[in-house]
C-alpha cells in the first residue's frame, strides 16, 4: 500500500509473493545466520596458544596444496578459520540431527513406513506405537528449518570463498544444504509434508558431522593422542556408514519413486522431481567416495607401513 502511493506499483506485486509466513521464515533464517557469523568470528579471532600455534606451524610446514606447489596458508590464519567452522559445524549437526529424529519418530507413530535401517534408528527397541495421529511439530520443524537455512548460507559463502581450500565437493553439499532446506520453508509444511519428512532424513544424516569435525579437531591440535584419534576415528566411521551409507541408500529408491508418484499426481513440480533426483544421486555418490576415503584412512592409521612410519 505505502509503495503504490510513491508509484511503485511493480514492488507491490512482488509483495505479494512474499506471504507472512514466508517472511517470519527468513526472518528467523537472518537473525540464524548473523547468530552462526558471531560464534565463528569470535573462535576464529580468538587468541591461540603458544602450544597450538607451534603444532598448527609444524603442520602447515608439510601441508602444500594438491599440485604441491605451495602451502595452503596463510599460516595461522587459515587454522583459525578450520577451527571456528568446526565449531559451529558440531553445534549445528547436533540440533539438527536431533530435530530430524525426533520429527521421523513422530511420523513412524503416525503410521508414516520406513526402510528397516531408518525404522531401527527411529525405534531402535522396538517400542513406538502407530497411533495414526498426524504429527504436530511440523510448525516446529519448519522453525528450526528457518534456524538450519542461516548457517548454509554462512558454509556456502565459506566454501564460495575458500573453494581452494574446500574443492567441488564441499561446494554441491553445500549447494545440496542450502537448497533442500529451503524447500520445506517454500512449500510450507502443513501443506506438503513430503518435503518435510526428505528434509528431515537429511537432518538426521548430520549426526556423523559433529564426530567428523571433531575427530579433525583432535587430530589437528592433539596429534600425539593417537589412540583417542583411533576411536573417535571409528566411532565417526560407523556412525557415517549407518546414516549416510545404509540409511540413506536403502531409502533411495522409495524417495525417488514417492517424489514421481507426486509429481504423477500433480502435487510437485518438475523442477522438484529434478531436484531430488540430483540431491539423491549425488549425495549417494559423494559419501561413498567419502566413506571410502574414510575407510582406507582409518586402516592406513591402524596399520601403519614400514615407509609411512619412516616419514
Amino acid at each position: 500500500m505505502v509503495l503504490e502511493k510513491f508509484g511503485l506499483p511493480a514492488e507491490a506485486e512482488v509483495l505479494k509473493y512474499f506471504s507472512p509466513e514466508l517472511s517470519g521464515r527468513l526472518g528467523v533464517a537472518l537473525f540464524s545466520f548473523f547468530g552462526f557469523f558471531m560464534l565463528w568470528l569470535s573462535l576464529s579471532k580468538r587468541k591461540v596458544s603458544n602450544r597450538i600455534m607451534k603444532v598448527v606451524e609444524t603442520k602447515l610446514k608439510k601441508t602444500t596444496d594438491e599440485k604441491g606447489l605451495k602451502p595452503i596458508g596463510p599460516s595461522i590464519g587459515i587454522e583459525q578459520v578450520e577451527l571456528a567452522t568446526r565449531v559451529v559445524g558440531i553445534v549445528h549437526a547436533l540440533v539438527v540431527s536431533v530435530i530430524g529424529w525426533i520429527y521421523l519418530r513422530q511420523r513412524l507413530e503416525a503410521g508414516d513406513s520406513f526402510s528397516t535401517p531408518l525404522t531401527l534408528i527411529l525405534d531402535p527397541t522396538g517400542t513406538a506405537q502407530v497411533t495414526g495421529e498426524v504429527p504436530h511439530m511440523h510448525e516446529q520443524f519448519i522453525f528450526w528449518c528457518s534456524w538450519s537455512l542461516g548457517f548454509w548460507i554462512g558454509d556456502v559463502m565459506l566454501v564460495l570463498v575458500l573453494y581452494e581450500l574446500y574443492g567441488t565437493a564441499f561446494l554441491f553439499h553445500a549447494a545440496c544444504g542450502i537448497s533442500g532446506i529451503t524447500w520445506p520453508l517454500i512449500r510450507g509444511a502443513m501443506q506438503d509434508q513430503l518435503s518435510c519428512k526428505y528434509v528431515a532424513i537429511a537432518c538426521l544424516t548430520e549426526a556423523s558431522t559433529p564426530w567428523l569435525n571433531l575427530f579433525f579437531l583432535v587430530k589437528g591440535y592433539y596429534p600425539d593422542w593417537s589412540r583417542l584419534q583411533l576411536l573417535i576415528g571409528l566411532i565417526m566411521m560407523i556412525v557415517f556408514f549407518v546414516v549416510r551409507i545404509l540409511m540413506l541408500y536403502s531409502m533411495s529408491e522409495p524417495m525417488l519413486t514417492e517424489v514421481s508418484t507426486a509429481y504423477e499426481n500433480g502435487t510437485l513440480y518438475k523442477a522438484e522431481q529434478n531436484a531430488m533426483r540430483i540431491w539423491v544421486i549425488g549425495l549417494m555418490a559423494l559419501n561413498g567416495v567419502w566413506f571410502y576415503k574414510m575407510f582406507t584412512g582409518f586402516i592406513r592409521k591402524l596399520f601403519p607401513s614400514t615407509k609411512s612410519k619412516t616419514n
